[in-house]
């Protein structure tokens, strides 16, 4: 409140900045007004409540309750904002908005569901852009071909950065994934992912909502083909994702995707094929060759090194810039090295030692293990009984 008042603005943009450290620049004028109409408010409220006048308010007290303030404007002018859309087009379309406190994704899916009043339901991810054309094509194809359930690719629109757009490779290239999130070749049959997806009533009434969960969405399609409901992949149907902005969150996001694969795999056996495992064979060969070319000779590094180059000359040509080619080498290896090493991670504690456990209780052997913040400190200790 003292920074508005006293216009000090620069240090107005870095509170806001530390609020939302991914915040653009074009965004941050509105986020100052929206906290300049809320502060008054609060201002209002505490000189109401409280004798105490609010220039005795601090800085400091005002950015120690920064995230309770920033989450009720945000609701009541989200809200606000998003009923007059709603307004705007309502002599045209049958839009219904409901709002929920957050509880998870596949909850709140779940939740619109069940509110829903249509036969056939379309989800798409909030980092999501919707092209102009997409209804109609998805329209086209369904009329053509119908099918209880859809999934569409995605793409990088011009506007993404370069970042986002060397992941965006990263995430659709054959030589990353194996094609197989809607690539024209594929090495798994295509599985609709949250993104960009559609189920019948149907569907919804025989095998039920979402999961929740990681990976839910795949989860859900594993679901529907066991329900043996008819599933095709619409090309025309794409979306611009935004996905990730930053290096660190998207090996984030890699990593419990590799991880939540050995879940899917528990859950259902069979469900995994050879290309959900090459990143973790890229990982382990990797550090193999690193090694090798260490101790041994330069030599060994050459097929690590001609597989990134084929990496770098594809991305180079798809994306037609030579910068974001040079990123996506990078993005690449972050997402097969994040997946990969949350592949491995969740196989060893989920199967590898559980088998072992297993074994152990059938040979009557007592283990006990020390750990500390996940680390083991100490050798086990075996007591035959």
């Amino acid at each position: 409140v003292k920074l508005i008042e006293n216009g000090k603005l620069d240090e107005l943009v870095e509170v806001i900045k530390s609020i939302e450290p991914d915040m653009k620049e074009d965004r941050q004028k509105d986020a100052i007004r929206n906290f300049y109409y809320f502060a008054n408010g609060y201002k209002e409220a505490y000189e109401r409540n409280l004798s105490e006048d609010i220039d005795t308010v601090t800085l400091r007290k005002l950015y120690e309750q920064r995230n309770d303030i920033m989450n009720q404007f945000r609701k009541c002018n989200s809200l606000g904002s998003i009923y007059v859309k709603i307004d705007q087009y309502a002599d045209r379309l049958d839009l219904q908005y409901y709002h929920k406190s957050n509880e998870g994704r596949s909850i709140a899916r779940n939740y619109g569901i069940e509110r829903a009043r249509g036969e056939y339901f379309i989800f798409f991810d909030s980092d999501c852009v919707i092209p102009e054309g997409y209804f109609d094509a998805l329209s086209k194809r369904l009329k053509e071909n119908y099918t209880d359930c859809f999934g569409g690719p995605d793409a990088a629109h011009d506007s993404f950065t370069d970042v986002q757009k060397a992941i965006n490779y990263s995430m659709t290239s054959f030589l990353t994934t194996g094609g197989i999130r809607g690539g024209k070749v594929q090495m798994e049959k295509f599985v609709p992912r949250s993104f960009n997806m559609g189920y019948s009533r149907k569907v919804w009434e025989t095998v039920g909502g979402f999961r929740e969960m990681f990976s839910e969405d795949i989860d859900m399609s594993t679901r529907i083909r066991q329900a043996n409901f008819s599933i095709q992949l619409i090309r025309d149907a794409y979306v611009y994702h935004k996905r990730r902005t930053s290096l660190p969150k998207f090996w984030r996001q890699t990593y419990v995707f590799g991880m939540s694969r050995i879940t899917l795999k528990l859950l259902y056996p069979g469900s995994m094929k050879l290309v959900h495992c090459l990143p973790a064979f890229f990982v382990l060969g990797s550090a193999a060759m690193i090694i090798l070319a260490l101790l041994w000779h330069w030599w060994a590094i050459i097929p690590l090194v001609a597989y990134l180059l084929a990496v770098w000359i594809t991305a180079i040509f798809s994306t037609r810039s030579i910068k974001i080619g040079s990123l996506a080498v990078i993005t690449s290896i972050i997402q097969l090295g994040a997946y990969g090493c949350g592949f491995i991670k969740a196989y060893v504690w989920k199967i590898l030692l559980a088998v072992a456990e297993k074994a152990i209780r059938h040979s009557n052997i007592n283990v006990i293990l020390v750990f500390k913040r996940g680390m083991l400190l100490s050798k086990y200790f075996c007591k035959f009984t």
